[in-house]
């Protein structure tokens, strides 16, 4: 029996590694009316009800954001950019490029 981790998501298993060097992501399946049972992974630094961690989220039953190419096109026209996350320690940590 999955218990709530509130936000409207039920706990489900632990992901991929986080893009901000935080550990691996926090795999949860969503309880909201507009995705009931989707599983999606988020940043294992966000806190309940507050911080949300370096902000990465990620539907699983999609493909990862950098093969979607959704970082923005490169100015040489070789194609989009790729999305990097900050992971030193610092101000900018979490942060993504």
């Amino acid at each position: 029996p999955a218990s709530s981790a509130g936000g409207g998501a039920a706990p489900a298993a632990e992901g991929p590694p986080c893009p901000c060097g935080g550990g691996p992501c926090v795999v949860l399946t969503a309880r909201t009316a507009a995705n009931q049972g989707r599983p999606f992974a988020k940043c294992p630094r966000a806190q309940r009800g507050g911080d949300n961690g370096c902000g990465y989220f990620q539907w699983l039953d999609e493909p990862p954001q950098a093969a979607r190419g959704e970082g923005p096109p490169c100015p040489c026209g070789q194609g989009p950019c790729l999305v990097r996350t900050v992971r030193k320690d610092g101000p900018n940590q979490g942060r993504q490029f």
